[in-house]
C-alpha cells in the first residue's frame, strides 16, 4: 500500500511539474481559489443561527436589519469574487489541458519507428489517451486537487464548530461517512473494470470508423464488396459495448442506492439528538439550525474529501499508462555511430536489408 500511495504521490508531482511548465501561477490560482470556496458555507451558517435567535428572542429590526444586510453584502461579495477566479481557472484549465495534449504530441513525434505499429504499444497507446480525451481525466485531477483543499480547510473549521456542541457528533458523522465511502469504492473499482474491457474494443471500433470516413478508402470498399464486413464489425461493436455499459450502470446503480439509504439514516439520528437539545433548553432554536446545517456540510465535506482520495487513486491508474507511454516516447533513438566521407562519385546499395516488428517473426 505504501508503495502504491508513493506511485501515485510521484505520478501526481510528474503532472503538476507539466502544469506549472506550462503556466507557472497555475497551481497558486488553484490553491487561492480553494481558500474562497472553503470560506462560502460559514457565512449563512454561522449568520442564520443569530438572525434566528435575533427573530425568536429580543425581535429588534435594527439589528435583523444589520444581520441580513451583513450577510447579503458578505454573500454578494464572495460569490462575486469566486466568479471572477471561475472565469480566470476556465482559461488556465483550457490553456493547460492543450498543453498537455501538446506535451504528448511532442513525445509522439520522438517515438522509435519500430513502435508505431507494435499492438501492445498501440493497445498502451489507448490506455493513455482514451481518459484523457473520451473522459477529462486532466480536467478531473485538477478540479480533485482543488476539491480536496478546499475540502481540508471546510472540514477543519466545521470540526471546530460542531465540538462545541458535542465532540462525539464528529466520530459519529466519521464513521457513516466512511462506510458510504468504502461503498463508492466498489463502484468505482467497476468503473475501472469497464474501462480495462472496453479499451481494445475502442481502438478496432476507432479503426473501421476511420474506414468509413475516409474518402481514399471508398473505391476499395466498393470494389471488394467490404461494405457488409465493416458494418457487421460495428454493429458486434455496438452489441459488446451495450452489455459492458448495462453490467456497469447495473452495479452502480445497486451501490447508488445502498448509499442513500444510509446516508438518509444517518441524518435522522442527527436531526432527532439535536432536536432533543433543543426540547431540553440546551441551545437554541438557532443554534438547532446552525448545528444542523454544519453537520449536512460536515459530511458533505467529508464525503467529498475521501472520495476525492479515492478518485485520485483511480485517477493515477488511468494516468499510469499515460506516463508509461511517455516514457516509451521518451526513450533515445539509438544512433549510428558509423561515419562516412562524402566523395564526388559514389553509388547506394542495399544489400540484405530487412526490418521485423516487435513480436513479429516475419521481416
Amino acid at each position: 500500500m505504501l508503495k502504491s500511495f508513493k506511485n501515485n504521490v510521484f505520478i501526481l508531482l510528474h503532472y503538476i511539474r507539466i502544469a506549472y511548465n506550462i503556466d507557472k501561477l497555475y497551481v497558486p490560482f488553484l490553491l487561492l481559489t480553494s481558500m474562497i470556496r472553503a470560506f462560502i458555507p460559514f457565512i449563512n451558517i454561522v449568520m442564520s443561527k443569530y438572525i434566528i435567535d435575533e427573530l425568536v428572542t429580543e425581535q429588534r429590526l435594527n439589528i435583523l436589519f444589520w444581520l441580513v444586510f451583513i450577510t447579503i453584502v458578505s454573500n454578494c461579495t464572495v460569490v462575486l469574487i469566486n466568479s471572477i477566479f471561475n472565469y480566470g481557472i476556465e482559461i488556465k484549465n483550457r490553456k493547460v489541458i492543450i498543453g498537455f495534449e501538446l506535451h504528448l504530441s511532442q513525445k509522439i513525434m520522438n517515438m522509435e519507428f519500430k513502435n508505431i505499429e507494435d499492438p501492445e504499444i498501440l493497445n498502451l497507446k489507448e490506455k493513455a489517451i482514451y481518459p484523457v480525451k473520451s473522459q477529462g481525466i486532466l480536467q478531473n485531477m485538477i478540479n480533485n486537487i482543488v476539491s480536496s483543499v478546499q475540502d481540508i480547510i471546510t472540514i477543519l473549521s466545521l470540526i471546530l464548530l460542531i465540538s462545541t456542541l458535542n465532540v462525539f457528533i464528529i466520530l459519529f458523522l466519521i464513521l457513516f461517512v466512511f462506510i458510504n465511502v468504502r461503498i463508492n469504492m466498489k463502484s468505482q473499482k467497476a468503473e475501472l473494470e469497464f474501462i480495462t474491457e472496453i479499451i481494445k474494443d475502442n481502438r478496432e471500433m476507432g479503426y473501421y470508423r476511420g474506414l468509413t470516413q475516409d474518402f481514399s478508402m471508398g473505391k476499395d470498399i466498393r470494389l471488394y464488396h467490404m461494405k457488409p464486413l465493416i458494418l457487421s464489425k460495428i454493429r458486434e461493436y455496438i452489441e459488446r459495448s451495450t452489455i459492458l455499459f448495462k453490467k456497469l450502470m447495473s452495479k452502480t446503480g445497486a451501490w447508488g442506492g445502498v448509499s442513500n439509504i444510509i446516508m438518509q439514516l444517518q441524518m435522522s439520528i442527527i436531526y432527532g439528538y439535536i432536536a432533543y437539545e433543543v426540547l431540553n433548553n440546551n441551545i437554541t432554536l438557532g443554534s438547532f439550525t446552525m448545528y444542523i446545517t454544519a453537520s449536512i456540510s460536515f459530511c458533505k465535506a467529508l464525503s467529498s474529501f475521501l472520495q476525492n482520495v479515492v478518485q485520485f487513486k483511480q485517477i493515477c491508474k488511468f494516468l499510469h499508462p499515460y506516463k508509461e507511454f511517455e516514457d516509451i516516447c521518451s526513450e533515445e533513438i539509438p544512433k549510428n555511430s558509423n561515419s562516412f566521407i562524402l566523395q564526388d562519385e559514389f553509388c547506394i546499395e542495399f544489400k540484405n536489408v530487412s526490418f521485423k516488428y516487435p513480436r513479429s517473426e516475419e521481416n
